[in-house]
């Protein structure tokens, strides 16, 4: 889609459709692409920053704490059709109109900027990582996952097995060795274990792999 095709809101880098303010001004705005009524940013980043610092303000200063207190200030029935785009993202993210939801978490902002987007924009054409890369941005971060749950872990946890495992072939094989002529399945045994081996060794080397990239994963999405 070109960008003259593109919605209005996605034009301007600002996909929740933050209406300006006199007096007020948002890090990333520019004046570069001028709007009478909507604010304009100099990124998409920027834009979805706004967006999520004014959920966090409308929920820690007004108190806005259900889907139906932030969509009817969000969009008043004045100028919107409030009820029909309170129903959609209550569709979209699970929760009733009036049920009470802590949005400053980081778990129930992003299902609702996302679902805000879509009625904002009819698409909602950002992923997860942006999203969560602008909630950084006012410091509402993602909990960190124990350590032995995360990908680097999990990857050294890889590796370590894979070198224990491929230290232990050799000792085995001369055991196996030792009592194949009592048994010809010791006979095949013995015969497979040096491939086994080198499945190990691959699989040192994927484990040291995986650690690898999540730390670069984590560092390109800001997480180190």
């Amino acid at each position: 889609m070109t960008d003259n095709k593109l919605p209005l809101g996605l034009r301007l880098h600002n996909p929740l459709n933050i209406a300006r303010v006199e007096g007020q001004t948002w890090e990333g705005e520019t004046a570069a692409i001028q709007h009478t009524r909507f604010e304009s940013f100099t990124s998409d980043l920027y834009g979805l920053r706004a967006g999520c610092k004014l959920i966090q303000r409308y929920h820690d200063k007004h108190k806005r704490n259900t889907i139906e207190k932030v969509i009817s200030a969000w969009a008043p029935p004045n100028e919107n059709n409030t009820n029909a785009y309170i129903l959609r993202v209550c569709s979209d993210t699970g929760w009733g109109p009036q049920q009470e939801v802590d949005f400053t978490a980081h778990e129930n902002m992003l299902p609702l900027a996302k679902a805000m987007i879509k009625v904002e924009q009819g698409c909602q054409p950002f992923t997860d990582d942006q999203i969560l890369k602008a909630m950084s941005m006012i410091g509402i971060l993602a909990p960190p996952k124990p350590i032995s749950q995360s990908r680097t872990m999990r990857g050294a946890q890889i590796a370590g097995l894979g070198t224990v495992a491929s230290a232990a072939i050799d000792p085995v094989k001369q055991v196996l060795q030792e009592v194949a002529g009592h048994a010809d399945t010791f006979q095949m045994l013995a015969a497979y274990l040096p491939a086994m081996k080198w499945l190990f060794v691959l699989a040192t080397i994927a484990g040291i792999g995986l650690a690898a990239w999540a730390r670069y994963d984590d560092y390109r999405h800001g997480l180190r």
